[in-house]
């Protein structure tokens, strides 16, 4: 059997297309994980998820408080997982985003052995120095890597442009299974009032501000629904300062922190999800087939808000199960007022999802797509 290892300096929680994947590598082959501990992260999800399972799951300590102390834990993390791949001697090391990639040059001066990159979340601009000697590291990595993994056709070709290299590729949407929501049913709800959902990061750059501002539009019978996990706490305080100061509490909820099982029946008794990016980076441009959030409003047959970009555009005018909107506060609550005006309209966007899950965005389907490839480098 095989050996396997992967790679990541996050909890790999944070992304819902590692466990799939690591679960259908492991039916013929010995898989290891490293990655970064994350408590904050792990007691979210107890339910649904369980890495042990299917693999030999190593976390090292990371503290999100001291970055200093980050640093050292994550070069902790690169001498650990170094030291093992040379004493077990695998047939492929499979990296995901960009920090071990550091090591990869030594990796390859000791073994001859196949390493993978599978990038979730490309970014060509880095604003700190310590990001930038790690986009060193990622631009000179490439050399050494066999198959790269994009989620999205542009990233790839910009990934590319921006390291020169003339490389294989396979595009793997960020896509869930089609399991994933089977041990939940939405809730019979026999009230008038519609529950859109935001779900995702809070921070800078989603859309947040705008869809609380647009609250003040919305139709009596909708209610805003943010969920997710604070990335920026400045910007967490003032989004809720924001709704208190236009006595919007009874217009918008919020939580922060749920568990997985809860965020995803919340999901399911939703009637539209928001996905608000704006143009502040390439992956908020280049999003649709990429995003989580996306792929997971998608899988539970939810419609989507999504902002007004050409590749937006492009993705709803194909698979019609949503629909774009600006930014402006008015014209959001206009497009969501006017959804559920059309009971027709609204119930084929449903459909819609649920077909296009079923055939494109489900993770099956993407496995089976790229796992000839993939395989090549493992086997």
């Amino acid at each position: 059997m095989n050996k396997l290892f992967f790679l990541i300096w996050e909890n790999p929680k944070s992304h819902q297309v590692i466990l799939p994947l690591i679960k259908e590598i492991s039916k013929n082959n010995k898989i290891y994980l490293f990655s970064q501990a994350n408590e904050e992260i792990d007691k979210l999800e107890k339910r649904d998820s369980n890495y042990n399972k299917y693999c030999v799951h190593n976390q090292i300590f990371s503290s999100k408080k001291f970055k200093i102390l980050n640093k050292i834990c994550l070069l902790v993390f690169l001498l650990i997982s170094f030291f093992y791949i040379i004493l077990n001697r695998p047939k492929c090391v499979y990296i995901i985003n960009k920090y071990p990639l550091i090591i990869v040059g030594l990796i390859k001066f000791f073994l001859k052995i196949k390493i993978i990159y599978h990038n979730l979340d490309y970014d060509p601009n880095p604003k700190t120095f310590f990001q930038k000697i790690v986009r060193k590291f990622e631009i000179n990595s490439v050399n050494y890597l066999d198959l790269l993994i994009f989620p999205h056709e542009k990233r790839a070709k910009r990934f590319l442009k921006d390291t020169n290299a003339k490389k294989k590729y396979l595009i793997f949407y960020n896509s869930l299974p089609r399991k994933y929501f089977n041990n939940y049913n939405k809730s019979k709800n026999l009230k008038s009032e519609k529950k859109i959902i935001y779900f995702g990061s809070i921070g800078p750059g989603h859309g947040l501000t705008e869809i609380i501002n647009a609250s003040v539009y919305f139709d009596k019978n909708i209610i805003l629904t943010i969920y997710g996990w604070v990335v920026d706490r400045d910007y967490y305080i003032k989004i809720l300062k924001l709704i208190k100061k236009n006595n919007l509490e009874e217009k918008v909820k919020f939580k922060i922190n749920l568990k997985d099982f809860e965020w995803k029946q919340e999901m399911l008794d939703s009637d539209l999800g928001i996905a608000l990016y704006d143009n502040s980076n390439l992956s908020h441009k280049f999003m649709f087939p990429a995003s989580q959030k996306i792929n997971a409003y998608i899988a539970a047959k939810v419609p989507i808000l999504i902002s007004n970009s050409k590749d937006n555009r492009n993705f709803i005018k194909k698979y019609k199960c949503g629909i774009c909107t600006t930014l402006q506060p008015n014209i959001i609550a206009k497009n969501i007022n006017l959804i559920y005006k059309n009971k027709n309209k609204y119930n084929k966007l449903k459909k819609n999802c649920e077909k296009s899950f079923k055939n494109e965005f489900n993770f099956e389907n993407q496995y089976r797509k790229n796992i000839q490839e993939i395989r090549l480098n493992y086997s």
